[in-house]
């Protein structure tokens, strides 16, 4: 059997057609659902919301070490009391959570192993007794009072006073000083756990 030229090209376009016509109508929208899908998660991840795994059991009970949490860049909201923030940490190459526990004006204080803001004990975790309580009602070690020999600070305008909710993990305000809000690199948005 032979077909004709006109016969092959008229099959051609049709099948031409029928294969346009099935990616406009079923693959396209696909395709711009996931590229917009894609673009927005990378306006996102770089502008707003990122991950990070927490490594350290610096944040417990409040953030179990191994968890992803997300969090939100600083520069889009205020750090205010009792937020949790990331810190990056030059010396040691590394990113650690802890609670903004004073801010500008506010006094931070080591007093009879308790920690105390403006004159005020503060709740911490004692991770050997495995409960929360005023700071005043247990024993600090003597190895986690300020690394930066202060008895009490006093916090300039702009910058913040941050403690690990484990009292006994010390990579955070104690061993740095007080913290910038260049030093933060983001703010907990939400635990995702």
């Amino acid at each position: 059997m032979v077909i004709s030229y006109n016969t092959y090209k008229a099959d051609y376009e049709k099948r031409k057609n029928k294969n346009i016509l099935f990616f406009k109508k079923y693959l396209l929208p696909y395709l711009i659902i996931i590229a917009t899908g894609f673009f927005i998660q990378l306006i996102f991840h770089y502008t707003t919301i990122y991950t990070i795994k927490t490594m350290s059991n610096n944040m417990e009970p409040s953030i179990p070490g191994g968890k992803t949490i997300f969090m939100i860049y600083p520069q889009l909201t205020q750090i205010r009391h009792n937020d949790i923030v990331s810190v990056f940490s030059a010396s040691l190459n590394q990113e650690f959570l802890c609670r903004v526990v004073a801010t500008e004006g506010e006094k931070v204080a080591f007093i009879g192993r308790s920690v105390l803001v403006n004159d005020r004990s503060i709740k911490t975790y004692n991770s050997k007794e495995g409960k929360t309580s005023d700071s005043e009602n247990f024993d600090i070690p003597r190895e986690i009072f300020p690394v930066h020999n202060a008895s009490a600070v006093n916090l300039q305008p702009g910058t913040f006073y941050c403690l690990n909710d484990n009292i006994d993990n010390i990579h955070d305000s104690r061993e740095w000083g007080p913290l910038t809000k260049k030093d933060i690199t983001g703010k907990l948005w939400w635990k995702g756990f």
